[in-house]
């Protein structure tokens, strides 16, 4: 599950890595039970999820946590004709990267099959071109878990509800003589 890990260790720690480039990567448990699970369990997932195991899936899918990357570039590698790892996973990331303003991605689609278009190449290429992000004007981070709480200058210290979703959008806004922080939360007691 390399590509899963691609996509789950960037996008928990956004301000560590320049880039990232995962192939054919699953991006949330709905989708790879679905796939994967035992089919013939009774009740089935992914359409009962009993609510203790759910915020832990939560956390292994990075589809939740693809807004982290702002400021972090994404190679996508997959292919239309992958029986094991459907593109809809990548696509749902394409989406989430695109309704937070970034440009800061790439894809590389075939129709091979599973990782049948990934290019060790291409991948060295995309990466050598990149630099990280060292202090980004603006900073959007999300969790459901404190283990991953902190992005470039933003710290999560502690959330209304465990186990569910908060996030910090904060943003440095100049003015004439003052530089001031501007900040957004949800689910967030406290943060730094």
């Amino acid at each position: 599950m390399g590509g899963h890990g691609g996509y789950r260790e960037a996008f928990r720690y956004p301000d560590r890595f320049a880039a990232t480039a995962p192939a054919a990567g699953w991006t949330t448990y709905r989708e790879f039970y679905e796939h994967f699970y035992d089919r013939t369990g009774s009740p089935r997932m992914p359409d009962y999820v009993d609510p203790a195991r759910q915020p832990v899936l939560e956390t292994a899918s990075s589809l939740w946590q693809a807004g982290n990357a702002r400021h972090m570039w994404t190679y996508l590698v997959y292919d239309t004709n992958d029986g094991v790892n459907p593109p809809v996973n990548q696509e749902e990331v394409l989406r989430k990267l695109r309704a937070i303003g970034s440009n800061r991605f790439a894809t590389r689609v075939g129709e091979a099959g599973h990782v049948g278009s990934y290019s060790a190449a291409a991948s060295y290429h995309f990466f050598s071109t990149k630099q990280s992000e060292t202090h980004p004007p603006d900073v959007f981070y999300t969790t459901n878990d404190l283990r991953y709480n902190r992005s470039y200058w933003v710290t999560i210290d502690r959330l209304c509800l465990t186990r569910t979703w908060g996030f910090v959008d904060a943003a440095v806004v100049s003015g004439r003589e003052i530089q001031r922080v501007k900040v957004k939360t949800d689910n967030v007691l406290a943060f730094t």
